[in-house]
């Protein structure tokens, strides 16, 4: 009975070992093409809120990724690690249509109690 049971659990760790590969073999293609995505979307987005505080004249410092980590407080003196950023499409119907307008961009500092807030309107957009 012993030499049952081993040679049953040898053939499922096969099985199982074999439709891991399988599934493995058959993903990465899509993998990587869904993280390509997610890295350009992120990318843009970065580069996005770049253009604005370059056209808003807002001091800031990125990290090596282009990630946004520090802006200048209010009081132009002081510099304010970011914790989050949020970006809002501000939209309006038009003849039936969504139409976007602009966006409110919300800085969420480490030392402050509300976020720092920029309206954008669709024209201060800066084409590379």
């Amino acid at each position: 009975m012993e030499l049952y049971k081993k040679t049953v659990l040898l053939i499922l760790g096969t099985l199982l070992l074999f439709s891991q590969t399988v599934i493995a073999e058959m993903l990465p293609a899509p993998v990587r093409a869904a993280e390509k995505r997610a890295q350009d979307i992120i990318t843009a987005r970065n580069e996005y809120i770049k253009q604005v505080l370059q056209a808003y004249k807002i001091p800031f410092k990125t990290d090596e990724r282009g990630v946004i980590t520090m802006l200048i407080q209010n009081n132009g003196k002081k510099w304010a690690p970011v914790d989050k950023i949020v970006i809002n499409p501000v939209t309006k119907i038009e003849h039936n249509v969504m139409v976007t307008k602009g966006h409110d961009i919300f800085f969420y500092l480490s030392q402050e109690p509300l976020p720092f807030h920029l309206y954008v309107p669709d024209r201060v957009r800066i084409k590379p």
